[in-house]
C-alpha cells in the first residue's frame, strides 16, 4: 500500500554521531538548562522521586564501572549515560506533575506516543516488510508496539482524571492509535498489554456509566451511529482488517508452549541465562556490549 506521500526518510531516527541520536541531545540540552537556570533545587524536592532516581543513577554507575572493568567500547559508556539522563527525567516528570498537574504530564506523554505511533503506522504501510492479510506489521514490533499498547492503559488513566474536553480528546485518540498500533505489532507482549488496557477502559466506562448515566447513554448512541456511518462505506475493508487481526491473535496465542524454543521457551530461558551470568560475574557484570557473548556461553 503506497499512501502517495513523501518518502519515509524523514521518519527515521536521526543519528548525530555513532550511537547518539537527536532526541538524546535535546534531552541533554533541556537537562543542562534546568541545571543552570536555578530550578534544580525545586526539582529535587520530592523524596520518593529522589529515591527512585537515585536507584536509576546507581544502576547507571554500575554500568560505567562495568564498562571500565570489562574494557568495553565507548558505546557502553553512552548507554550508561542514557540511564543518568533517564533518572533526571524522572525527577523532572514528578516536578512538572506537582507544578502543572497530573493531566499535563500524562497528556503530554500520550501525545508523544500518539505522534510516534502515527509515524510508525505510516512507515509500516508505506514500506511494508511483513503483511498478514491486509494488516501491515510495524517495523519495530516490540518497541513501538509495546509503547503504543501501554498508551491504551495510560489513556484510560487520563480519562479517569480528565478535566477538559481536550483531555477527553487526547485520551480517546491516544487509546485508538495505541490499540491500532498494538494490533499491528505482531508481538505477544504488545497484544497482552493492550488487552490489559481494554480491561482498564472497561472499568473507566463502567465508572462513567454509574456517574453520568444519561450522558453516557447519549454519547454511546452517538458513537455507535458515527461508527456505523464511518464503517458502512468500508465494510469490506473493515472486515478484511478484522480478519487479519484475528489471524494475528490466532498465530501468536493459539499454540503457546513453554517448550517452544522459537518463542516462549527462548524468553523464559533469558532469566536462567541472566542468572548464570550473575553467578559468574556478581559484582560488575559483563558490560552491555559483552552480554550477547556471555549469554550464548551459558548452559541455558
Amino acid at each position: 500500500m503506497n499512501l502517495s506521500l513523501p518518502g519515509v526518510d524523514w521518519a527515521q531516527p536521526y543519528q548525530l554521531v555513532h550511537g547518539v541520536f537527536i532526541d538524546n541531545v535535546v534531552l541533554l540540552a533541556y537537562l543542562f538548562l534546568v541545571a543552570t537556570s536555578g530550578t534544580a533545587s525545586h526539582v529535587m524536592r520530592n523524596k520518593s522521586a529522589r529515591w527512585y532516581a537515585g536507584l536509576v543513577f546507581w544502576l547507571a554507575s554500575v554500568g560505567v564501572i562495568s564498562a571500565g572493568v570489562n574494557d568495553s567500547s565507548l558505546l557502553d559508556l553512552g548507554t550508561a549515560g542514557r540511564l543518568f539522563a533517564q533518572g533526571a527525567l524522572v525527577l523532572l516528570a514528578v516536578h512538572w506533575t506537582r507544578v502543572r498537574g497530573d493531566n499535563f504530564v500524562l497528556r503530554t506523554f500520550l501525545l508523544g506516543i500518539a505522534a510516534g505511533g502515527l509515524i510508525s503506522l505510516f512507515v509500516a504501510y508505506d514500506t511494508p516488510q511483513l503483511m498478514i492479510g491486509s494488516l501491515s506489521i510495524l517495523h519495530s514490533q516490540n518497541g513501538a508496539g509495546g509503547a503504543l499498547a501501554i498508551s491504551v492503559s495510560l489513556a484510560a488513566w487520563l480519562m479517569l482524571i480528565q478535566q477538559s474536553r481536550f483531555d477527553i480528546l487526547v485520551g480517546v485518540g491516544g487509546a485508538l492509535i495505541g490499540l491500532i498500533g498494538a494490533m499491528s505489532s505482531f508481538s505477544k507482549t504488545a497484544l497482552t498489554i493492550a488487552a490489559c488496557g481494554i480491561v482498564a477502559w472497561a472499568v473507566v466506562i463502567f465508572y462513567a456509566g454509574t456517574k453520568y448515566r444519561g450522558r453516557m447513554l447519549a454519547g454511546g448512541l452517538l458513537v455507535l451511529a458515527l461508527a456505523g456511518v464511518g464503517v458502512s462505506p468500508m465494510s469490506e475493508e473493515a472486515s478484511q482488517y478484522a480478519d487479519a487481526v484475528m489471524r494475528v491473535v490466532e498465530i501468536k496465542f493459539s499454540g503457546i508452549d513453554v517448550n517452544d524454543k522459537d518463542s516462549v521457551g527462548s524468553r523464559y530461558m533469558y532469566f536462567f541465562g541472566v542468572g548464570d551470568i550473575l553467578a559468574a560475574h556478581p559484582l560488575v557484570g559483563v558490560g552491555y556490549d559483552g552480554f550477547y557473548d556471555a549469554i550464548i556461553q551459558t548452559e541455558s
